[in-house]
C-alpha cells in the first residue's frame, strides 16, 4: 500500500488571505489530511481529486464529457452570444479570482454581480 506524501508550506488559495503554513497530506493524487486549514479551507482541499477518484470527467459541454479545450471554447461561444452577460463574483473567490472575473466582464461588456449586492441577497430570501 502506497503511503501518503506529506507537503508542508503549502498555501491554500480558497479565499484571498492566501494562508501559506498549510500540511496536506496526498495519496493517489488525493488529498486525505490537511493541518492548519480553517473551516473553509478543509473541506476544499479534501474535495480535490474526488471527481477525479470516483471517474467523473472533469469537464462537460452540452451534458457530454469533453476536454478542457472544448470546454474552453464551448464557454467561450456561450460568453461571447450573450446579448446582456452578468458575471457574478464568489465571495470565497481569491483576489486573483477576482480581478480575472472582472476583466473578463469587461472586456464581454458585462454587469458584475456580487454576493451582497441587492439582486443576489434578494435571491436568498
Amino acid at each position: 500500500m502506497d503511503q501518503a506524501k506529506t507537503h508542508d508550506a503549502v498555501a491554500c488559495t480558497q479565499c484571498g488571505c492566501v494562508c501559506d503554513d498549510l500540511s496536506v497530506a496526498v495519496q493517489h493524487n488525493r488529498v486525505v489530511a490537511v493541518e492548519g486549514a480553517c473551516d473553509l479551507a478543509r473541506p476544499w482541499f479534501l474535495a480535490l481529486g474526488e471527481d477525479a477518484a470516483a471517474g467523473a470527467p472533469a469537464c462537460l459541454a452540452g451534458g457530454a464529457p469533453v476536454d478542457r479545450q472544448a470546454a474552453v471554447d464551448a464557454a467561450a461561444e456561450l460568453l461571447c452570444a450573450a446579448r446582456s452577460p452578468v458575471v457574478c463574483l464568489a465571495p470565497q473567490a481569491s483576489v486573483a479570482a477576482s480581478r480575472a472575473a472582472v476583466a473578463l466582464a469587461d472586456r464581454l461588456g458585462a454587469v458584475v454581480d456580487v454576493a451582497g449586492s441587492r439582486a443576489a441577497s434578494a435571491a436568498a430570501l
